[in-house]
């Protein structure tokens, strides 16, 4: 990577990392920041999981403490639909008030409605096209096409899903508030509900409830059924959709 220093911070701070798909994160002023690395990394290079595994090699092969891999992160979920992985505090100690996910969702499948009770999201999608439908307070409900090079972001507690409209592969990285969120998604949350309660929380017969199918299992993937449903003002600007990449360079240089 060109320069001398990332976004202040110097390279004795933030060590370089070697490996495609690899993460360095550093804390600065009580504040985590992480950097993607994508260069294609050597057959040849050894890169030990653990700290156990650093035992009998050299310095130079040895993962730094500011770095893991998303790409080789912790699966969540993992199945013909898509895949999701994360990397937290848990894997990741140096993680102070951020986490990151990397979500892949094949054509036909969504990411199932759900909300995060201790962060707010913030999404950057790297390729596909994806329909995403937000409930916020107050019963106020968007939803919005996302492309490759745009960002969504979602406040925390809001309601959401994010469906693969298009024919390839849609991915995103997310970034969350909290070094370990909490994920809540709609259909366990229903399952764990009785027919009665749910017909008083929304003001029908308990034998409306019944209907539907559901139980406990939290399923983070799931495959639509017939044609996605694009609602005609999908395309328009949105509050929560930023375009990032439409944005003409703050700096440009003949290195980057």
């Amino acid at each position: 990577m060109g320069g001398t220093s990332w976004h202040g911070l110097s390279r004795s701070v933030v060590p370089e990392p070697t490996h495609s798909g690899e993460i360095t994160g550093t804390s600065h002023r009580g504040k985590t920041y992480f950097y993607l690395y994508a260069r294609t990394a050597s057959p040849t290079e050894a890169v030990p999981r653990h700290p156990s595994d650093t035992e009998g090699t050299s310095m130079s092969s040895r993962r730094s403490i500011h770095s893991t891999s998303l790409t080789d992160g912790e699966i969540v979920e993992q199945s013909d639909l898509g895949s999701i992985t994360r990397v937290t505090a848990d894997t990741f100690p140096i993680l102070q008030g951020l986490s990151v996910k990397r979500v892949l969702i094949n054509p036909g499948a969504m990411r199932t409605p759900h909300w995060h009770a201790n962060a707010n999201e913030l999404t950057y999608c790297v390729s596909g096209t994806a329909l995403v439908s937000v409930l916020d307070n107050y019963s106020k409900f968007s939803t919005f096409v996302v492309t490759a090079g745009q960002m969504f972001h979602i406040d925390s507690g809001s309601l959401h899903h994010i469906e693969n409209i298009g024919t390839d592969v849609a991915e995103f990285i997310i970034a969350f508030r909290n070094e370990r969120p909490e994920d809540f998604g709609l259909g366990a949350t229903f399952g764990a509900f009785t027919d009665a309660v749910l017909g008083n929380t929304y003001d029908l017969p308990s034998s409306d409830m019944s209907r539907i199918r559901r139980d406990t299992s939290d399923r983070k993937l799931a495959l639509r059924v017939g044609d996605p449903d694009i609602p005609s003002n999908a395309y328009f600007n949105d509050p929560h959709k930023f375009d990032i990449e439409g944005l003409p360079p703050g700096l440009t240089y003949t290195y980057g």
